[in-house]
This record gives C-alpha cells, sequence and structure tokens, in this order.
C-alpha cells in the first residue's frame, strides 16, 4: 500500500485544455475568466458578492482593511489557526486580542469573546477549524450586540453549511483559500466575499490599486476614478482558468471529504475522541481531527508514521509567536493544541486505505 498523505494537490488533467487556451489567449491577467470564476463560484456558494484575489491571506487582509483596522486598533481573534489567519492583522499595524477556544474542537469560543472587546475592537475575526463551521449563531449575538463586523476565515471549509444554509452566506466578510493543498486549487488564490453590496464594490476596486476596472475606460487618459488607494491582489485569468475546471470536481471532492470523515467518525467512535460538531454545523473537512493523551501524541503519530499514515498537527497554536502575542494561559486552547491530531480523510483516501487508517489508530492508541 502506497503512503496516505494528509494533504493531496487536486490537478485533473482536463485543466490543460483551458489552461492552455488562456496562457495563448493574449489575456492572462485579470480578465473575462476572473468574472467568468466569480459568477460560477458566487452561484455555488450562493451569494454573488465575491470578488476574487490571488490569495486568501489577501481576502483577509482586505476584510480587515475594509473594517477599519489599523494603527491603534485591534482585532479578536482565535489564536488556533494557521500563521495566515493572525498576520495579516499585525501587517496592518493593528494588535490582537486572543479569544479562547473549545477544548473538543478547537472553534473560537463564543462566551470569551466579550472580555476581548474594547473601544478599539474593529471586527471579530473566527476560522472553521479542520472544515468543522464554528458557532456562528453564538459569534454573531456577541458581534451584534457591540456593533462590530466579523470575519470567516473559512480557508477549511470550502462546501460547509451553517444552518441550512453553505458557509459564505452568513458574515459581512468570508474568505475562501485555492491555495494548492485545499479542496479546490488555482495553484495559489483566495476569494472574498461581501454581504454589503457597498463593501462588495469597495473590495473590487481595492484589490487593484483603489481603480474600478468595471467602469468605462478612456483609451488615452485610462482609468478616471479612484476614491481610495488600494492594493495589487487581483486573481489572473490563469489561475480562474484553473479554477473553473476544478469547480466542476467540488460537489465530488467534497462529497469524498464528508463521506470518510463520516466512516471515521463511526469507526473511532469509542476509541479516540473525534472532534466535535456544533449542532447546526455541517462539516466540509478539510482534514479529521483527532483527540488523543497528549503524553502519548508524539508515540501515535510516530506509529501512524511506521503504518504509512501521515498524521500531523498542521498548525500551532500562535500564542507561541512572539510577532503575533505573548503565551497564553487558556484552558480550551491548552487542552485542545496538546491533544489534536489530523489525519487524511480526502478525496484521494480510498475505502481499503480508510480501512487501513482505522485500523493503524486502534491498533496505536492501545
Amino acid at each position: 500500500m502506497n503512503r496516505i498523505p494528509l494533504y493531496k494537490v487536486h490537478m485533473p488533467d482536463s485543466i490543460l485544455g483551458p489552461l492552455k487556451e488562456t496562457l495563448f489567449s493574449g489575456y492572462i491577467t485579470m480578465g473575462p475568466r476572473v468574472k467568468e470564476f466569480e459568477k460560477e463560484f458566487g452561484q455555488w456558494i450562493g451569494n454573488n458578492r465575491v470578488s476574487m484575489v490571488n490569495s486568501c491571506t489577501s481576502a483577509l487582509t482586505l476584510a480587515l482593511y475594509q473594517s477599519g483596522v489599523q494603527k491603534g486598533t485591534n482585532v479578536v481573534s482565535t489564536p488556533m489557526t494557521c500563521v495566515a489567519t493572525n498576520t495579516p492583522i499585525k501587517n496592518l499595524q493593528a494588535d490582537i486580542r486572543f479569544a479562547d477556544v473549545h477544548a473538543d474542537n478547537g472553534n473560537i469560543d463564543a462566551s470569551t469573546i466579550e472580555e476581548q472587546i474594547t473601544d478599539d475592537t474593529k471586527a471579530i475575526m473566527v476560522v472553521h477549524w479542520a472544515g468543522v463551521p464554528c458557532d456562528l449563531n453564538a459569534v454573531h449575538a456577541v458581534a451584534k450586540k457591540h456593533g462590530l463586523p466579523v470575519i470567516e476565515d473559512a480557508a477549511h471549509t470550502l462546501g460547509g453549511f451553517y444552518d441550512g444554509k453553505k458557509i459564505g452566506n452568513h458574515s459581512d466578510f468570508v474568505c475562501f483559500s485555492f491555495q494548492a493543498i485545499k479542496h479546490i486549487n488555482t495553484i495559489d488564490g483566495g476569494a472574498l466575499f461581501c454581504k454589503n453590496e457597498e463593501e462588495y464594490q469597495r473590495s473590487k476596486r481595492l484589490r487593484w490599486f483603489g481603480l474600478d476596472r468595471d467602469e468605462e475606460r478612456n483609451a488615452i487618459a485610462g482609468y478616471k476614478t479612484m476614491k481610495e488607494p488600494g492594493f495589487k491582489m487581483n486573481m489572473s485569468d490563469v489561475s480562474a482558468a484553473m479554477g473553473l475546471e476544478q469547480l466542476k470536481y467540488l460537489d465530488e471532492i467534497v462529497s469524498k471529504h464528508k463521506s470518510n470523515a463520516k466512516i471515521l467518525r463511526q469507526e473511532l467512535s469509542g476509541v479516540v475522541d473525534c472532534m466535535a460538531v456544533p449542532p447546526k454545523a455541517d462539516p466540509a473537512y478539510w482534514i479529521f481531527t483527532i483527540l488523543v493523551n497528549s503524553e502519548k501524541r508524539k508515540e501515535i503519530a510516530r506509529k501512524l508514521d511506521e503504518a504509512g499514515i501521515d498524521a500531523n498537527t498542521s498548525h500551532m497554536r500562535n500564542d507561541i509567536y512572539e510577532p503575533l502575542s505573548t503565551p497564553l494561559d487558556y484552558p480550551g486552547l491548552n487542552s485542545f493544541s496538546s491533544r489534536m491530531l489530523n489525519i487524511p480523510c480526502g478525496w484521494w483516501v480510498n475505502p481499503d486505505e480508510l480501512n487501513h487508517v482505522i485500523k493503524s489508530i486502534k491498533e496505536a492508541v492501545k
């Protein structure tokens, strides 16, 4: 049996045709393919207010910037995530105030958000760890009370649902990733969904220097309108061509992740603790997180490695990074970060391999 990776790049042969066509079309930067990808992906999510950008980090940066995050302000965020969630806050010269996370799933604990809010707080940032949506209703209740926007880092959650709606339809800003090892990829890329039409139009300008690409261009003078200076964060037509082809496989990919995760949850019940799912959440399961004895985690990971299975923590708690925070002593964070271990559940894991993963975990935790 071949080694079973935790992540795998999805790159179908069918992508070569549209990619070659775009490469030699004479239009390889942001153009018609980007618009088409925005339309198709927006329809898939159920929200047409989407701006394609060059990474999820750029999408997060725009969401923060549009929320008024700057020097002298702060953002309440989660420490249990990839550093890509929180570095944009520091890059905008703002401070991070970390809330705690739930010990049983690593997602932000809404009951600990309010104590971190100050007069200088501009936004609340949440992450859906491993593709399991956090308790958005609880987060939104706190945000509404304090008049704050909610930004979702949904890099892990493409195809997930909360309260009957796909992730991408709930909060003020929702950011997706098309990085190489996500559900689908454009090699690298991202999408920013906005709830408000004004902020959506603003995001389209800000990703391209602050210029309105939709206004009629004067061939001599160029674009005439700039309401504010922006960034260079647009997606290219080359990336969009890849995204459009990848999108054809997305339903099948998400379905496979979910079905594998369902089997893992059933077969590992009573063997290890599996990441808890909030009542209204339907996860996308980018990866599958189990919770093991913290003192045995390294040994369990080693045994899985010897069995040909990749298993690791994926991301480290962000308070260990000096530029982001001082070390925190949060009960939920301490528990989850010391116990969690991620195992493969993706589209590439066939039934025999999944059975091997299950059998190997049962052996490893004895």
